[in-house]
Formats: structure tokens, sequence, C-alpha cells
């Protein structure tokens, strides 16, 4: 079991953003991006807190009209946009995928 702060061979330091090879993005950098995005998912931790304090960044940046969409899977709507304005809850919704079999009403035999 590695230490605290100790890092995996070959692995990004613990600190730093997970970059994928060519994706030189991130939100805190890049925000000024959303106000040309006609859909925005966020896909993060399912914790409201941090789901809240994301969508707070969002609706400062987004474009009125752009659709945001949450990916969680267990978390409830209404506490992720209590306190918004009705003009962002009207473009807000859940947009979770699965990947299980069937899960679009097709059986498997």
């Amino acid at each position: 079991m590695r230490e605290e702060g100790e890092e995996a061979a070959g692995a990004a330091p613990l600190h730093e953003p997970l970059r994928v090879p060519g994706d030189h993005r991130n939100l805190e950098d890049d925000i000024g991006l959303l106000d040309d995005c006609d859909l925005v998912i966020e896909a993060i931790i399912e914790d409201v807190k941090i789901k809240r304090r994301l969508f707070e960044n969002v609706a400062k940046h987004r474009k009125p009209d752009a659709i945001v969409a949450t990916n969680t899977s267990g978390l409830g709507i209404a506490p992720l946009v209590e306190g918004f304005d009705l003009e962002f809850r009207k473009h807000f919704l859940v947009m979770h995928s699965s990947t299980r079999r069937g899960s679009c009403g097709s059986s498997s035999s």
C-alpha cells in the first residue's frame, strides 16, 4: 500500500490533473469556451456540494439557451439546482448513460 502522497510508478502526480494524450484543456483555464457550447455535460464525483460548485461556474459562463446536463446516477435534481434562477433550471436535465446489455429495451437471448 502506498503512503499518503506517494505515487505509483508511471502514474501522474496526485496533485496534477489527469491528462489524455493531445488533451491540454481544463475547466479552470477554458471556462470561457462554454459561451459557445450548446450542451454542457457534467460527469464528476457524486457529491452535491462539488456538483453545485461546478454548476455555479457553468451558470456564469454558459450561453443563455445552452442545455446543462448532469451525469448523476443517484442524486436528485432538486438539490443540484436549488437556488439557481429559473432560466438555468429550465435548461437543466439528467443525462445518464448505461452500458448494460438490454438497457434500451432490447432483450438478450
